[in-house]
């Protein structure tokens, strides 16, 4: 029964409640300006990132126009996605408490080997900005060789974080060109932000 049940709904879906009108939706820690969000993935342009986060692949997101991030009446905001932060295998043995979760962990590589969401970090959310747009258009980073074997590597939680670190050469696209769009575009509205 289970199992018939994940087939005909969205990933997700925790449970739902007909008698009461409830559905129960699992959401994705990301940040925004240093603050922790809630967010729901709904749909997104690339198989990857749409399997990765759970949701749906819509390959018709891809012909929403993407080169106006951030401008007034843009119908996208940009979203920063760290492919190569730390994991959890990167914290050293003998830490206090026997500690086994890496403080600065983030990025796809850790949620590819399962220890959570990947921090992702959004630029504008509701209420707090007028050009906030539920669609994001990703601009995926990683760090340079010369960050990590420099210790300069770290989580970061805010956009302007993101385009310093960018703008100060510590980071840049995978392939080591300059920071740029991604040309893949998810529909993830934000559902909270903790103050």
């Amino acid at each position: 029964m289970k199992d018939d049940f994940r087939s005909k709904v969205h990933d997700q879906v925790l449970s739902i409640c007909p008698q009461d009108s409830i559905a129960t939706l699992a959401t994705i820690r990301g940040f925004s300006f240093s603050k922790s969000v809630l967010y729901l993935i709904a749909d997104g342009s690339d198989p990857l990132p749409a399997t990765l986060d759970g949701g749906t692949y819509a390959p018709r997101l891809g012909n929403v126009k993407t080169d106006g991030n951030d401008a007034l009446f843009s119908g996208v905001e940009r979203f920063f996605v760290n492919t190569n932060g730390f994991t959890n295998k990167d914290i050293p043995s003998g830490g206090p408490n026997n500690e086994t979760h890496h403080p600065w962990r983030q990025g796809l590589n850790s949620a590819i080997l399962g220890e959570g969401n990947p921090l992702n970090i959004l630029g504008v959310i509701p209420s707090v900005a007028y050009d906030y747009s539920p669609l994001w258009n990703f601009n995926l980073y990683a760090w340079t060789n010369f960050s990590i074997e420099n210790g300069i590597r770290t989580r970061l939680t805010g956009e302007f974080e993101v385009l310093g670190m960018a703008a100060a050469g510590y980071a840049t696209n995978p392939d080591g060109t300059p920071l740029s769009d991604a040309g893949i575009v998810n529909n993830c509205p934000i559902v909270h932000r903790f103050l």
